[in-house]
């Protein structure tokens, strides 16, 4: 077995005395490994639900850090959802990238609190770096899990219904827009105290900066004029107003239009003898343009999307982690989790996503226990628009990390 930081000791002692809990720790700090020495200790059938293209890493990572010659039985969130209904019993059952369940209507929520409520299993693991991507009433779905517990030994039991949960949590505001229409949406957080009261017994979370001696991140912001155009004016001015189009396709237009900037600096970089080098955006035309770009320069690398099959995901991240690769661009929907990049110390991000975790969970695809170089973090920003989203992304942030 794999010798275990203090820290990490102490979250797969915290499963195992709670029963039923939520491991938060932040990305890079092993919450496989965790959930992992847990499943050695309590024996018996161990179920994992997890993204179907970390199926293969939870696979490597069984035979990496167990003695055990039974794998888990692994499924994925899809198959999950189409089996649970006549799945038998387990001992012990991971939901790893819990933040999956965070939707408590969804029809996979839906079937994950059906499931443990019917067998119960002796032990519930819950793991994500991020349990609140946008918003506190996120944490209902993973508290609720794990008041399931029928040893009670995970806290008070969270009784109240979600509509009461985020009424008592959260703010209310109402919007309305331009065309008449109102829209209400619950921000913020409130009545703090309640939700620690809840989180005890459940909740486990460290932080990396406070457990580890990991190598300085430097972030830098590189401004360009992409959009110093008319219709860059325009974007813009519909950003802020909200008055034509979707919000999303003018962030889109903004990511496709600093496509050229990135690629200059990335080029800048390759001259410079830096590589590899990872690429984010969070559309997959700018992922597309970009590796394309990369390509005609001559540079070896490959993009991933969300349509990337999980082997064709796992094989790219394999030889790029074996040097054989100077680049990856991919979209932060589709590797900002579960794998390990730390064969370099570089990312660009040509644009962000929405949720400021996502972004969060993306530089700890270097950013993590593996790492031993000094990391640079470079976003290409757009006058305009882009720092009217770094702005909503922070005022969001600060909510987040409020709550965690």
């Amino acid at each position: 077995m794999i010798k275990l930081y203090p820290f990490q000791n102490e979250g797969v002692e915290f499963a195992l005395s709670h029963h039923y809990s939520i491991n938060a720790c932040e990305m890079g700090l092993g919450k496989t490994l965790m959930a992992l020495t847990v499943a050695d200790f309590v024996g018996g059938k161990i179920l994992v639900i997890c993204p179907a293209y970390l199926k293969s890493n939870w696979i490597r990572e069984h035979r990496r850090c167990t003695q055990r010659t039974s794998t888990p039985r692994i499924l994925s969130y899809e198959a999950f959802t189409k089996q649970a209904d006549s799945l038998g019993y387990f001992d012990i059952v991971i939901f790893d990238e819990a933040h999956y369940l965070k939707n408590i209507g969804s029809k996979r929520t839906k079937s994950s609190h059906a499931y443990i409520k019917k067998i119960q299993p002796k032990y519930l693991m819950l793991l994500s770096g991020t349990p609140i991507k946008n918003h506190v009433a996120e944490f209902y779905s993973l508290l609720k899990l794990c008041s399931y517990n029928p040893r009670e030994t995970s806290g008070i039991p969270l009784r109240k219904g979600f509509k009461t949960f985020t009424s008592y949590l959260t703010f209310k505001f109402e919007y309305r827009l331009p065309s008449g229409a109102v829209v209400t949406k619950y921000q913020g957080l409130k009545n703090k105290n309640l939700l620690l009261k809840y989180l005890e017994g459940k909740y486990f979370r460290r932080v990396a900066s406070q457990e580890l001696n990991l190598p300085k991140i430097t972030r830098q912001h590189i401004s360009c004029k992409a959009l110093a155009t008319e219709r860059g004016k325009e974007l813009l001015k519909e950003f802020e107003e909200q008055s034509s189009g979707h919000i999303s396709t003018m962030k889109k237009e903004a990511a496709i239009a600093k496509v050229d900037y990135t690629l200059k600096y990335a080029l800048d970089l390759f001259d410079q003898e830096v590589s590899p080098i990872l690429i984010f955006t969070d559309h997959i035309e700018p992922a597309q343009k970009i590796h394309e770009g990369l390509k005609k320069h001559r540079r070896k690398g490959d993009y991933i999307t969300g349509a990337r099959k999980p082997e064709d995901r796992a094989k790219l991240v394999s030889e790029f982690q074996d040097g054989r690769l100077e680049y990856l661009v991919c979209t932060i929907g589709s590797m900002s989790t579960g794998f390990t990049l730390t064969a370099t110390n570089r990312i660009i991000f040509n644009d962000l996503s929405w949720c400021p975790s996502d972004n969060a969970q993306a530089e700890a695809r270097i950013y993590r226990i593996s790492q031993n170089r000094p990391c640079f973090i470079t976003y290409i920003v757009s006058e305009g628009i882009d720092e009217k989203i770094i702005s909503i992304l922070e005022e969001k942030m600060g909510v987040l990390k409020d709550a965690l």
